[in-house]
């Protein structure tokens, strides 16, 4: 039976730790959509001060549209978890009151047993009417056994009601917060409506410039496709280097190997050699008798030479490589504010569904004058400067490539080395749309990641 007992205590408190844990993740993360949907609202303000008028702001619409669905979706969650708090407050209720209520009525037994013989004379004599001295003493220690007894159970009703006062006033709290929740919902819930609203009215007011936007995005799109062809052939060019730095190390390697296993041949060669002759020169006429000592064969040990300059490189990508992948979804933000307009992969244009676009990397929308920062320490490989869309930094992390699109008033040269949160550039605003976007990549080897996903949110 306490094998029982201990197992559900064990199991209620980590269910207590767990039920914890996944309410603060959803507090923590209600925030940050929080914060993010300010910012993109501070955005939009920045975007209708632009004299004309792009699908920059319906973009921005839009991903305050998602942002706020994930808000919504995660106060659904948060009302959830607060339900199944009630829940296990009301059966802790329950139970600390069944417990009460039971102490309660032991202790009015003895209460009124204790009544029933309250009789000074009645209780000694119930101790000298013993048999002998030892039933006597065993009695009297069952009196006071029963005295202790009524004041521990006084003392348990007073700390299980003030337990129970205690947990009555954190579902109070739960019930007011739960309350709070869903008022917040309903608002929230508005917002979106209102949102949803707000941008059917920025398409009506596009789709009168349908032709000259449609242009325009063409025009973008080819720039986007020559950026991404140039940094998709030199990432593969750098991993080409790579891997000739790779095989000429281990030729390297092998060489000096085989160098150092022929020397150690040749020296032990050398030595039996050498041991023959002194042993022919022993047994020759006339010097039978002369006692010759044969030396003992010394076999030089090979020089072990310092790691090359390619060795030492290729040992400072396996650590680079391992630090960068150990810290995938916990890399900082490559600019001090933003929120994604534009996510990793295919998906339709949100003016003209019927084009898609394939972005290697994510889009970040910034505040005016925000600098580009690097991710994680590295060395800058290539700084690539394509007419329309500004410069892009290429940082080598090991086998791991970031690449900082739509740069102007670069930091940085090729070849340097950078540390983690280093501001490499300014991230280019557009005066005609207002629109401050940075392009940002992650690859590793020849293989795009999506840098939503690495990124700590």
């Amino acid at each position: 039976m306490k094998q029982f007992l201990l197992i559900v205590y064990c199991s209620f408190f980590v269910f207590n730790i767990s039920f914890s844990q996944s309410k603060k993740e959803i507090e923590k993360r209600i925030e940050n959509t929080k914060k993010e949907i300010e910012l993109t609202s501070k955005l939009i303000k920045e975007t209708e001060q632009s004299k004309k008028q792009s699908y920059s702001k319906l973009e921005l619409i839009s991903r305050k549209i998602e942002l706020r669905k994930e808000f919504i979706s995660d106060m659904s969650i948060q009302i959830t978890i607060l339900n199944t708090q009630l829940l296990n407050t009301q059966n802790q209720v329950s139970s600390l009151s069944k417990e009460i209520s039971n102490i309660k009525a032991e202790y009015a037994k003895i209460v009124y047993y204790e009544y029933i013989n309250r009789n000074a004379y009645d209780r000694l004599m119930f101790i000298l009417s013993s048999d002998n001295f030892n039933q006597a003493y065993k009695r009297l220690k069952y009196l006071q056994f029963y005295t202790e007894y009524r004041r521990f159970q006084v003392a348990q009703i007073i700390s299980k009601t003030k337990q129970l006062n205690q947990i009555i006033a954190s579902y109070n709290s739960t019930i007011t917060e739960k309350a709070t929740v869903v008022q917040s919902k309903q608002k929230e819930t508005e917002s979106l409506a209102d949102e949803q609203n707000q941008k059917s009215k920025e398409i009506s007011v596009l789709e009168s410039r349908q032709k000259e936007l449609k242009d325009d995005l063409q025009k973008k799109i080819l720039i986007a496709e020559k950026l991404k062809n140039e940094i998709a052939r030199i990432i593969a060019e750098e991993q080409r280097k790579l891997a000739e730095q790779r095989r000429q190390a281990a030729l390297a390697a092998a060489a000096k190997k085989a160098a150092d296993a022929k020397k150690v041949a040749d020296a032990k060669k050398a030595a039996i050699a050498k041991q023959t002759a002194a042993k022919a020169n022993a047994t020759k006429p006339g010097i039978v008798n002369k006692t010759t000592s044969i030396p003992t064969p010394i076999i030089e040990k090979p020089v072990i030479s310092s790691p090359t300059p390619i060795e030492e490189a290729n040992t400072e990508d396996i650590i680079l490589t391992g630090k960068f992948s150990d810290n995938i979804g916990k890399l900082p933000w490559p600019s001090s504010n933003g929120v994604i307009t534009q996510p990793f992969g295919e998906h339709p244009h949100p003016m003209f569904p019927s084009i898609k676009i394939t972005n290697n990397g994510i889009d970040i929308t910034c505040s005016k004058n925000t600098q580009a920062r690097a991710v994680y320490e590295g060395e800058v490989t290539k700084i690539i400067i394509i007419p329309g869309a500004n410069s892009a930094v290429l940082v080598r992390h090991g086998n791991y490539i970031t690449v900082y699109s739509n740069l102007v008033n670069v930091l940085v040269k090729q070849g340097q080395k950078v540390k983690m949160k280093q501001v490499i550039g300014t991230i280019f605003n557009d005066e005609e749309t207002d629109k401050t976007t940075m392009n940002f990549q992650i690859w590793k080897e020849t293989t795009k990641l999506d840098p939503q996903k690495c990124l700590l949110r």
